[in-house]
């Protein structure tokens, strides 16, 4: 008997030997014919599977002849073939367009956009290169909606500050974090992105835990698309930079002479004294008309130049790029330079492992000029010339004077009298290992070493006029190094309908900064270093280290691409804090449905429909290095020895500042022709990290501590539409608005937090006010009968005492409705686009769009035409009598509404036809950026800080120590080849 069933069980093993099929073939790309690296080969409805080697082929035993081959890879369109009576199967994937096109990178992984359960947007090169600058921030401005980007000074190099769905800390930082290439930090330059992926909800945000309270900005670097053969490409751009004074119009010598009557007019009679008026402004004054801002503006000249190679076979991707970029400041003596290298490089070792290389290296040099001689041009009025009768700058020292400082600022303005410059270099080396363990499970490795440096110089010879006589020299030196590594096993597996993957990983990152300063006074002429400084030396120098280690995870879950589900859950550990309380756990919960992909759903009208929705919590550490322990400055001495003051005092509580966040949105699309994105959010930040000030007694002046909450909610909307899409002419249009609402709470009864600047301007937090709020003393306009300036006193009564008027708060600088448009046509071979942004519902300060008479001695900008002096009783009047006008006052009188529309960028292009280029591409643009602002600011442009790092947020200055925003134009070459 058991002979039998042993000769039973080998004829049955037998057959289902004979049964099975062993299948070889070669895979290969329908883009260009080379062979598949890594393309995945299963038997259908089993979990039989291959990869690709390195020359594409593969090889794999199937159940039988009845078996079914699917074939697939990133990119490519999956394609299943039956088996059939053959033993060879090759194939050709093709490309599937879409689906590239639908690629978000979203920093440790990537999603087709049917995956995404969160707030993303995503915004390609295509749509940011009509911007030209050297930073990113430029060119988002009014095209994501819920994002603020605010440029508020023209300067060469600036860069501007961005707010991710509102403003949500007081002190620390809020700018949003950068990951490049999928590692956080790095840098790049704007010409070398791919495409950029906001991340604005917890869902999205939730895997980058203690980093991502102001939100995540996903970088993706340019890489080789096709491996037919080298591809090159140079961009060059020529333009002629202009200072933007559209907003900001001074009087001449006739106007302003005119307008200083009214200093003249006697308060009980209303008439003008012209006898003591001629007598104190001789009409020999008319004689001179010195326009002082442009003594000193300039149209200036921006030249940027970008070229790069690209390629890749069946083993190697390389991608190395050169770029320049020259800016002329507006202001003289002022401009900017970079350069950057950029080389991405993907080494396909084995059909199993992968190597990725990159390298960033960028310097820069800039120059500046002394913001207190700016302010000095700005306060000069052009009564009064620079020059003496030889024609040569003459000395303002003990001259006779209309102005009100004697200062002739213009000295510093010669080359070599007065020098502010700075360099920085830095470099990025980024190693990623990829292996396949199985077709299925991966382990990947990334790391990236950064280096930086930087060195900042100044010195002022004695010939310069200046608050402060005699010369000075100064120097900074910094450099940073340090790391960050982030080891993960990465799975993906599908069941039949059912699409599990995920990724569990360790991430380490450190980064070590020294800072060295010098200063002395006494150079002798033409010697500008610090070892000739003769008296008053000084020098200072401090080192930081700080680091963070975190535990990450994700799972992502997909059944029959209409349900969606991704969790998250990262622990974080930072040095900024307290030791028992340096550890944080940061969990996320997203969840989608494609109602279009149901079976019930029959609509050849609605392509897509996406209901989605996300909770989770993010945090923020940005505050500086182990700010929990007690500080002390080396400021003084004790018995001739180095003695210490304290400054700061410990707080062994400080913890985290976190966010809780709730994100629901639908996602609409109607045929191929309008997509709509709608988002409902709710951000919650609880125990703000405060820098606050402590009573005198104590010792110490400040302290870190975790005070109060603020809650950021509101929607945002965003539309693109296609209204025609023909064979020559496509016309696309994208519109976007958000509103946001902002309030503290969690303060406690009584606690109030006042805020202020050197100008004692005040800014207040408490419960249920928005941050930022203004606080400041009541204004209650002219008085009509007698011209004086009225407040509110205590009371609720009109009062013309400043110091004895009620302060109350007055709005805040926070946006509460922003937006942008944007629209592109393209005929033929012509392409014409624009776009523009919109601000409305803030409350700035801006004192200057007063023009006041409150000061004899200095300059006025030019009334507008809301502006009206008071003459007589009974005048309805906006600037009161000179007489009783009051110097250095700040009341709510000065608040104005912000709001703005900006015509950012228009562009026209032109690509000559393939019948004439070939093989090759060659396009022309002409563009100008911040063509046109429609605003009810005077007197400066309305885009203001959002930073209150000078003690308040939201204040413009006119034609004090502001540098102005610019317009530019420029001319584009593109040619590939």
């Amino acid at each position: 008997m058991k002979k039998v069933l042993l000769f039973g069980l080998l004829m049955l093993s037998s057959l289902v030997a004979f049964a099975q099929v062993e299948v070889k073939g070669l895979v290969k790309a329908g883009d260009d014919g080379q062979p598949m690296v890594g393309a995945s080969v299963f038997e259908k409805g089993t979990l039989n599977g291959v990869i690709t080697d390195i020359d594409g082929n593969y090889s794999i035993t199937v159940k039988d002849a009845n078996s079914i081959l699917v074939f697939s890879s990133v990119g490519f369109r999956t394609t299943e073939v039956p088996v059939g009576a053959r033993n060879i199967v090759n194939i050709t994937l093709d490309v599937d367009s879409q689906l590239i096109d639908e690629v978000v990178v979203m920093g440790y992984s990537s999603k087709t956009r049917g995956e995404i359960t969160s707030a993303v947007t995503t915004v390609s090169s295509e749509k940011l290169k009509d911007v030209v600058s050297n930073n990113i921030g430029d060119m988002l401005q009014g095209k994501v909606a819920g994002v603020t980007v605010i440029k508020s000074s023209g300067r060469p190099g600036s860069e501007p500050s961005i707010r991710i769905r509102g403003t949500s800390s007081m002190h620390a930082s809020q700018e949003p974090l950068y990951v490049v290439d999928g590692i956080i930090g790095g840098s790049y330059d704007p010409d070398d992105v791919e495409s950029v992926t906001v991340l604005k909800d917890a869902g999205a945000t939730g895997m980058y835990g203690a980093q991502a309270n102001g939100g995540v900005i996903v970088v993706t670097t340019k890489k080789a698309k096709t491996s037919k053969k080298l591809q090159f490409n140079f961009k060059a751009n020529f333009g002629n930079v202009t200072p933007d004074f559209s907003r900001q119009r001074l009087m001449n010598t006739r106007q302003l002479y005119t307008y200083y009557r009214e200093y003249f007019r006697d308060p009980e009679t209303h008439l003008i004294d012209d006898l003591a008026f001629k007598k104190a402004l001789p009409a020999s004054i008319l004689n001179n008309d010195t326009d002082w801002r442009s003594l000193i503006t300039q149209n200036a000249v921006l030249h940027n130049y970008h070229f790069s190679v690209m390629g890749k076979n069946e083993w190697y991707s390389g991608y190395l790029s050169f770029s320049y970029y020259d800016e002329e400041g507006t202001i003289r003596n002022t401009g900017y330079k970079q350069f950057n290298v950029r080389s991405n490089n993907t080494f396909n070792l084995t059909k199993w492992l992968t190597l990725t290389a990159n390298l960033d290296v960028s310097g820069n040099m800039s120059d500046n000029t002394d913001d207190n001689l700016v302010y000095y041009i700005g306060e000069n009025i052009p009564f009064d010339s620079p020059y003496d009768e030889n024609g040569n700058y003459r000395s303002f020292k003990n001259s006779k004077l209309y102005g009100r400082y004697d200062v002739n600022p213009m000295v510093g303005f010669e080359s070599g009298k007065d020098v502010r410059n700075s360099k920085g270099f830095g470099t990025d080396l980024d190693f990623v290992v990829t292996a396949k363990i199985t077709p299925w499970l991966s382990f990947v490795s990334q790391s990236r070493g950064s280096v930086g440096f930087w060195h900042s110089h100044n010195h002022r010879f004695k010939e310069v006029e200046y608050m402060k006589a005699g010369d000075e020299i100064g120097d900074s030196m910094s450099y940073s190094y340090g790391g960050i590594s982030t080891n993960m096993f990465k799975a993906d597996k599908t069941f039949g309908e059912h699409s599990i993957s995920g990724l569990v990983g360790y991430e380490a990152q450190m980064t070590w900064g020294n800072d060295l300063t010098g200063s002395g006074e006494g150079l002798p002429f033409g010697l500008s270093v610090l070892d000739v400084a003769s008296s008053n030396k000084d020098a200072a120098g401090n080192r930081e280290r700080s680091g963070m280690q975190s535990i990450i995870s994700q799972v992502n879950y997909n059944y029959a691409q209409r349900y969606f589900l991704t969790g998250s859950l990262r622990y974080d550990e930072s040095s900024t804090f307290a030791p028992n309380h340096r550890g944080a756990i940061f969990p996320s919960l997203s969840a989608a449905w494609a109602i279009n992909n149901e079976k019930f759903f029959n609509s050849n009208v609605i392509t897509n429909l996406k209901l989605k929705a996300s909770i989770g919590k993010t945090g923020m550490k940005d505050i500086g290095a182990s700010k929990y322990l007690e500080a002390f400055a080396y400021t003084t001495q004790y018995d001739s020895n180095s003695a210490a003051v304290p400054i700061q005092m410990a707080n062994p509580d400080l913890k985290w500042e976190e966010t809780t966040q709730i994100n629901v949105g639908t996602e609409i699309g109607i045929y191929d022709r309008i997509s709509l994105d709608l988002n409902y959010y709710c951000n919650t930040t609880n125990d703000l990290l405060v820098y606050r000030d402590l009573a005198p007694s104590g010792g110490f002046a400040k302290q870190w501590q975790n005070i109060g909450s603020v809650r950021n909610s509101g929607f945002e909307a965003a539309v693109s539409v296609t209204p025609v899409k023909t064979k020559d002419l496509k016309w696309d249009v994208d519109f976007s608005i958000s509103y946001n609402t902002n309030k503290l709470f969690n303060f406690g009864e009584g606690v109030e937090i006042k805020q202020s600047n050197y100008r004692s301007l005040t800014q207040i937090y408490r419960d249920n006010v928005p941050i930022y709020t203004w606080y400041l003393r009541e204004y209650a306009g002219v008085d009509p009968q007698t011209g004086r300036e009225q407040f509110v006193a205590e009371d609720g009564s009109l009062t013309y005492d400043y110091a004895s008027a009620r302060f109350v708060e007055a709005g805040t600088p926070i946006i509460p409705w922003q937006g942008g448009v944007s629209t592109m046509v393209a005929w033929k071979n012509f392409t014409l686009s624009a776009n523009g942004s919109f601000v409305w519902g803030n409350t700035i300060y801006g004192r200057s769009r007063a023009s006041r008479l409150a000061t004899f001695v200095s300059n006025s900008l030019m009334p507008s035409n809301e502006d009206k002096i008071w003459r007589k009783p009974g005048d309805d009047a906006t600037i009161g009598l000179p007489a009783y006008a009051l110097a250095s006052v700040y009341h709510t009188g000065d608040l104005v509404k912000g709001n703005y529309f900006k015509l950012r960028n228009v562009t026209l292009s032109y690509t000559l036809p393939k019948k004439i280029t070939k093989d090759t591409g060659l396009t022309l643009s002409l563009s100008c950026d911040n063509l046109f602002t429609a605003t009810t600011v005077w007197g400066a442009d309305p885009e203001v800080s959002l930073s209150a790092d000078s003690g308040v947020a939201g204040m413009i200055e006119s034609i004090d120590n502001r540098y102005p925003n610019k317009r530019q134009y420029i001319l584009q070459v593109n040619f590939t080849f």
